[in-house]
């Protein structure tokens, strides 16, 4: 079978070439190497936030939003939300439209199998497919901290860790690959379960 690829989110904001990694995505989906599917991550979420809400653009840049500014070739040195809306056209202006559809058809979740696949987690307590956007991309303490099995095994990226972890409720693949060098991803075949990592020379 050709194999699939999920791709976990946050794309962007986590690295000078923000525009070179969806032009990386969109490469590998042509070249039909293997079938992908990619989720959205709460970057590309303010991303598409700061497309309809100049406003927010101050708080974007504090979590990353100037390196992806900067790889559009958009500066981003605004104070008013006249210049943060200046900004923002910049960005509409030079946003190719595959990349624009790229992050405005980012799936939130997807279910295979035994496992469900999302950016950052579910909130215990709710079935799944009941789950709010924001807990799916945001959340964190109320999930990692919980013990409750869920109806799938859930796998996640969005919270760094120092290694990889899989207990059965859940696999976490973050480890920070923009701060540490170390990506990783996890390799699903049956009841197999494994882990493949990559560190940047």
């Amino acid at each position: 079978e050709r194999p699939l690829l999920v791709m976990l989110g946050d794309y962007i904001d986590r690295g000078a070439d923000s525009r070179g990694v969806i032009d990386l995505i969109l490469a590998l989906r042509s070249a039909d190497m293997f079938e992908i599917r990619c989720l959205k991550g709460n970057h590309e979420q303010a991303l598409l936030e700061f497309m309809r809400r100049p406003d927010i653009g101050a708080s974007w840049l504090v979590h990353g939003g100037r390196p992806t500014l900067s790889s559009y070739g958009v500066a981003s040195n605004a104070a008013t939300t006249e210049d943060w809306t200046r900004v923002r056209d910049a960005l509409a202006i030079a946003l190719p439209p595959e990349h624009l559809a790229f992050f405005s058809t980012l799936e939130l979740s997807i279910t295979l199998g035994d496992y469900l696949f999302v950016h950052a987690g579910v909130r215990p307590g709710v079935p799944l497919d009941a789950q709010s956007e924001r807990d799916l991309l945001w959340i964190r303490a109320d999930f990692l901290g919980g013990t409750s099995l869920f109806d799938k095994v859930v796998v996640h990226g969005h919270t760094p860790a120092e290694a990889p972890l899989g207990d059965g409720r859940r696999i976490g693949v973050d480890t920070g690959a923009y701060a540490t060098g170390i990506l990783t991803a996890a390799r699903l075949c049956g009841e197999e379960q494994s882990f493949i990592q990559h560190q940047r020379c």
